[in-house]
């Protein structure tokens, strides 16, 4: 889908990060100066999303349009950085174990020839919460040390950016590099971006999966429905027989009235809403957008580009790659070989399970040492983002999260307006880019725009914790929003400044005068919307 020459050098292949168990990755260099800039680590969810799909659906260089062909992102992350991308766990993508190639049949795998791995639904690989994050780590010590490989990138600035379920594998690999290294000469940590992230089970409890109270919200469903179906948190309704660990709603349809009030949900979110693994509906098209509440439905064939023929001959690596066809996903938000380890995003934790608010904590508390922190020493930056109409992981629930790790608020870093500078986009871009992506990306440029909110947290130490609302932006910010994201990322994540002015001291004890018609108020927006505020 590109003809000639990519505009960097990308490179493919595979690491066995474990005996039997070979990952691949994809890496691009930076298109301003790879041998100085930052090295990011990107990371899909799931749990068994392919982190291609952000390669090539999000924050890549290349975007792969409905017609099949590549256009150049003039968003791409890789811009002023080094980006790689690795597919975990194995048996998703082109990432393998030694499994991969048995077609018996046994209690812990699936054949892999079977129609269950063909369509997606198992793997023949077993994974974990922990075997990613070992496995990760593997991968990058070896793509690092490995004089073969990119030994040039060892110690440099290195930056963990993901979304999703990659809010749990994010915090649990900077703490498994944080324990296997002991300096920055091979891994310097410098900073964690995470976006939509599972967290906190209680936290996001009732927020996630397009549930009633995001559905009402959203203005998808009526009040006379919502209330129906038990909306505003713990009311009780006769229409739900019981909620699961996360919050959805097992429903009850022996009433008249509750089976009405269940297909008017459902006709508002073609059946998929509150429930991570909805039941397909005989004939019914998907018209909405799953990952949006106001998005477009359909996009391009991602599993389909990455698992062509053409494709797998020119990939190093991928054609020594069993699994056929290629899977760009497994389940939905997790399959029976996949063990998730921890309370967040899990409709299956035990009692005394732990969540990422408590991995957080570690890393942060890790960070704050400084010089002793090892591969952490230089930790300064952690942004924990959410688009504000994610039907799949809300804002509301990952700001409650945030909160739950018991930091208190900066002082003048109350939540507060952020911008950025909305520039255009060549005119031929917007017209020939994927549908879905950047819906917001125009031909004329708008100027300084809100990007959202943002509210700083004091840590006790040089690490500095945000959480980050994205304006107008579903569950995959980086495609919804993408420039947003990308200010957020150069900006807040890389460069460490402030995406907004601290309030003046004492804004919330002023007199109604003082702020309003003497013109404090005014005179923050107008230094928010700044050039030094919106520019990187």
């Amino acid at each position: 889908g590109w003809a000639g020459a990519t505009p960097t050098r990308h490179f493919t292949g595979l690491v066995e990060s474990e005996p039997g168990t070979h990952n691949f990755y994809y890496y691009v260099e930076s298109q301003s100066d790879p041998s100085t800039d930052p090295l990011f680590l990107w990371m899909n969810g799931g749990p068994g999303a392919s982190s291609l799909a952000g390669v090539f659906g999000e924050n890549g260089p290349l975007l792969l349009t409905e017609e099949g062909t590549l256009l150049e992102n003039p968003y791409a992350w890789n811009r002023r950085a080094n980006v790689l991308a690795v597919e975990f766990a194995p048996g998703i993508g082109y990432s393998y174990c030694a499994n991969s190639t048995r077609t018996d049949g046994g209690p812990d795998f699936c054949p892999a020839n079977g129609d269950g791995r063909k369509q997606g639904a198992c793997s023949p690989c077993l994974a974990s919460d922990s075997s990613v994050a070992r496995q990760t780590a593997a991968v990058l010590a070896a793509l690092l040390g490995d004089a073969a490989l990119f030994p040039e990138l060892a110690g440099r600035p290195l930056y963990l950016l993901g979304e999703s379920y990659a809010g749990v594998y994010l915090p649990t690999l900077a703490r498994e590099l944080l324990e296997r290294h002991n300096d920055t000469d091979l891994v310097n940590l410098h900073g964690v971006w995470a976006t939509d992230p599972c967290t906190d089970n209680e936290a996001q409890f009732g927020w996630l999966d397009l549930g009633v109270d995001f559905a009402y919200q959203k203005g998808l469903i009526s009040h006379d429905v919502w209330t129906t179906l038990g909306g505003g948190g713990g009311n009780a309704s006769p229409c739900v027989a019981s909620r699961t660990a996360v919050g959805d709603r097992l429903r009850d349809t022996s009433t008249a009235a509750c089976r009405r009030a269940w297909r008017l949900y459902d006709m508002a979110t073609a059946g998929i809403g509150d429930a991570v693994h909805p039941a397909p509906i005989p004939g019914l098209p998907m018209y909405v957008d799953p990952l949006n509440a106001y998005g477009i439905s359909g996009g391009p064939d991602l599993p389909g580009f990455l698992g062509s023929d053409a494709m797998r001959a020119a990939l190093p690596g991928a054609a020594q790659s069993p699994n056929k066809p290629y899977l760009l996903e497994i389940g939905n938000n997790g399959y029976d070989q996949y063990t998730q380890e921890y309370a967040a995003c899990n409709d299956h934790a035990t009692a005394g399970m732990v969540s990422m608010v408590s991995v957080w904590r570690d890393v942060i508390g890790r960070g704050n040492r400084g010089a002793g922190a090892g591969a952490g020493a230089n930790l300064r930056e952690i942004l924990i983002l959410n688009g504000d109409v994610d039907p799949v992981v809300d804002m509301h629930g990952t700001e409650a999260a945030v909160r739950k790790m018991g930091y208190p608020v900066k002082t003048g870093e109350a939540r507060r307006p952020w911008f950025f500078n909305a520039t255009k986009a060549a005119a031929s871009f917007v017209v020939g880019k994927p549908s879905a992506w950047g819906p917001t990306v125009r031909a004329r440029g708008a100027g300084a725009q809100i990007g959202g909110f943002v509210v700083g947290f004091e840590t006790g130490g040089p690490v500095q914790l945000r959480f980050v609302s994205v304006r107008n932006s579903g569950h995959m910010t980086p495609a919804y929003a993408p420039q947003k994201t990308l200010h957020t990322v150069e900006r807040g994540l890389v460069a460490g400044k402030g995406l907004a002015p601290p309030l003046v001291a004492g804004w919330d004890e002023m007199e109604d005068e003082k702020w309003y018609e003497a013109g404090a108020f005014g005179a923050w927006v107008q230094e928010a919307m700044g050039e030094s505020w919106v520019g990187c």
